[in-house]
């Protein structure tokens, strides 16, 4: 049964709305509006939807098309705020919705600030996303020599798409803020695969654990190095030349083991390799064939 009002039908047979003018359904502040000439239903005081293209906005909340609603950050990983967190920590940024990696923007890893001296930065092509929602970020620098780090990651805007929305941003105006602070790093700190022993001109230089020497020939040096590696594969890790094992080796002995023994090194003069004296530092010519401690050296720029 169908039911008009001045001959017009408002609801037809199938019980659906037919009118193309207004139908009001309750009143005051609650009241739902639909407008059957604008296309234009009103809920309430605040809610507005139009049918061109389907957009809905919400007084005082979002305005939006079609419910689309921004990717927003759910969790961090170190969490906002953490202390003393390793130097080249893992970065984990989870989202509460799908999204995508976008082809513009960068991750940079700032030091004291969100506008601070920029440690590492990163593009689309050098992170993992996982699952469309998990953002992991594998750092590889090391902090300024010496200092206790506030790290700032910045994510520009376009570095995360969504078809609903894109990120704004992490650390950039109007967006997220997100910090953590690195411990202060002493000489002899473990760190970096090794110790810590000396840090200049924008080098930091590592000896490799103690652990890690062995007793060799010149000839055979390069198993320091393996055994280096086998403990923590920096893949860099080299056998230090004499002025280098002299400086910062024998130079910064008080942070390593230098003292109790009598170190080769990868020179060579004529036939001879040298060896470094333990008690002043000098070096000695040696016959190559014969045994003395090696060890393994490596450097991070910072």
């Amino acid at each position: 049964m169908s039911y008009k009002v001045n001959n017009v039908t408002v609801i037809d047979n199938d019980r659906n709305i037919s009118s193309s003018g207004i139908v009001t359904v309750g009143a005051g502040n609650t009241r739902t509006i639909i407008d059957g000439h604008t296309g234009i239903a009103s809920v309430g005081l605040g809610i507005t939807m139009d049918g061109n293209p389907g957009n809905i906005r919400i007084a005082g909340i979002f305005t939006a098309a079609g419910l689309s609603v921004p990717v927003n950050i759910v969790s961090f990983d170190p969490p906002n705020g953490a202390t003393n967190v390793a130097v080249t920590t893992t970065i984990v940024i989870t989202f509460d919705s799908l999204a995508a990696l976008g082809n513009t923007g960068f991750i940079h890893i700032r030091n004291g600030s969100a506008g601070g001296t920029t440690i590492e930065s990163f593009g689309v092509d050098d992170v993992d996303f996982q699952g469309f929602k998990t953002l992991t970020i594998t750092q590889r620098a090391a902090n300024p020599n010496g200092f206790s780090t506030d790290v700032f990651p910045v994510i520009e805007s376009g570095f995360i798409i969504q078809s609903d929305g894109d990120f704004v941003g992490l650390n950039t105006t109007g967006a997220e803020t997100y910090s953590y602070s690195t411990p202060n790093l002493q000489l002899g700190d473990n760190y970096e695969g090794g110790i810590y022993i000396c840090g200049s001109g924008g080098t930091q230089w590592i000896v490799a654990p103690d652990s890690t020497q062995v007793q060799r020939s010149w000839y055979s040096r390069a198993d320091a190095v393996t055994t280096a590696n086998a403990n923590a594969a920096c893949g860099d890790w080299f056998v230090p030349s004499c002025d280098q094992l002299r400086n910062p080796g024998w130079v910064c002995r008080t942070y390593w083991s230098f003292a109790n023994k009598m170190w080769t090194n990868s020179s060579r003069q004529n036939t001879d390799g040298w060896y470094i004296q333990r008690s002043d530092g000098v070096a000695h010519p040696h016959y190559r064939n014969r045994t003395y401690a090696v060890i393994a050296f490596r450097t991070v720029s910072y």
